[in-house]
């Protein structure tokens, strides 16, 4: 029931999340990773998809939060 570019975009932000809680890679290269070309792009999608920004999301998981899921 969700348009096909949504459901990638939902995919994509989950891959994201998890680049982002298990690894060290720099936000621009977690979203070249998940396909975004342009890292600003990335994280704005990122922050209206989860609202948070990936650099807080990544604090918030290592700090022992759960972060929020898309």
């Amino acid at each position: 029931g969700m348009p096909p570019m949504r459901c990638l975009e939902s995919i994509r932000m989950r891959r994201a999340q998890e680049l982002l809680a298990s690894g060290d890679l720099p936000v621009v290269q977690v979203g070249e990773a998940v396909g975004f070309r342009d890292g600003n792009y990335f994280s704005r999608a990122f922050t209206r998809c989860t609202g948070v920004s990936p650099t807080r999301y990544r604090a918030s998981v290592r700090e022992g939060g759960e972060g929020d899921r898309v």
